[in-house]
């Protein structure tokens, strides 16, 4: 009576059914050879996701990484050495089933509760998968679809309001991986550097600081007022001699632009915007806050 209550259900019989054949997938690794970590979040979720992808090469150096995130993300994480491969999203979930079966993972996970890539991951007959439990909180997308598969899996805590970087590394703890290090780890081209570089060469005027501004925020669960983040930035100005960097992409043209129209030290902000990921990777890096 529950499956056709739900908004997959075909999808949601069609884990059940596997589950009635398999069991859940929560089988005991000693030494995991392939590890698959899914986020499909944005450039902030995914850089927060880069501890675990160093855990896990730090205690298994042989273990091979795979992540799975969008094609933007692809670009962020460009030149990390502790993955092996990226596989772009395909929002058809019985093609990246076919993509997963081709593979052999010992254990996958995914960082944010997502009915389709959890789902995706269980029917590709991965053995061992965790997927987070959301607590002291909400979240939109802990679908009742969600709830039900993620009963087939092992469970992992995602505290609200805690450090995320911290939430996302319990869910290595299935595969013996127990750690606080939460440092994050990001690599940008000398092509980047130098475009990072020739961007701050070319302010004409002093200041005690070098702040970025990002206005977009890419969901609108997230998004802050643009005019909100221009009265900052004439604070930041006014106060604390700083000079203001905007980054963003076409993406946030809507709130970059009403930012700049609402700022009143205009000699002192410059829009980054136009910039390339790995430009604003290297030009992130320079920034005091």
């Amino acid at each position: 009576m529950l499956i056709p209550q739900v908004k997959n259900p075909i999808l949601v019989a069609r884990c059940f059914l596997r589950f009635l054949v398999y069991g859940k997938a929560n089988k005991e690794i000693n030494l995991p050879e392939s590890v698959l970590i899914i986020q499909l979040g944005k450039f902030g979720d995914m850089l927060a996701t880069t501890p675990m992808f160093r855990a896990v090469k730090k205690t298994y150096p042989a273990c091979r990484v795979t992540v799975i995130g969008n094609k933007v993300n692809k670009e962020l994480v460009e030149g990390n050495l502790d993955i092996d491969e990226y596989i772009v999203w395909d929002n058809d979930v019985d093609n990246m089933i076919s993509t997963l079966k081709g593979n052999s993972y010992d254990f996958g996970c995914v960082t944010g509760p997502n009915f389709h890539s959890l789902a995706a991951l269980f029917l590709s007959g991965i053995k061992t998968i965790s997927a987070p439990v959301i607590k002291n909180g909400w979240s939109p997308y802990e679908t009742r679809s969600y709830k039900i598969i993620r009963n087939f899996v092992i469970k992992r805590d995602h505290r609200m309001r805690h450090y995320v970087p911290r939430e996302y590394l319990r869910l290595l703890e299935p595969i013996g991986i127990y750690t606080e290090d939460t440092k994050k780890y990001i690599y940008w081209s000398t092509k980047g550097e130098a475009k990072a570089k020739e961007i701050i060469s070319e302010i004409n005027k002093p200041y005690s600081w070098l702040v970025g501004i990002m206005p977009g925020a890419g969901n609108k669960a997230k998004q802050w007022s643009a005019r909100r983040f221009a009265k900052v930035s004439d604070y930041l100005v006014k106060k604390y001699n700083a000079y203001i960097l905007i980054i963003g992409s076409e993406a946030n043209r809507k709130e970059i632009s009403e930012m700049r129209n609402a700022v009143i030290y205009r000699d002192s902000v410059t829009d980054t915007s136009r910039t390339s990921v790995d430009e604003v990777k290297a030009l992130i890096s320079k920034l005091d806050f």
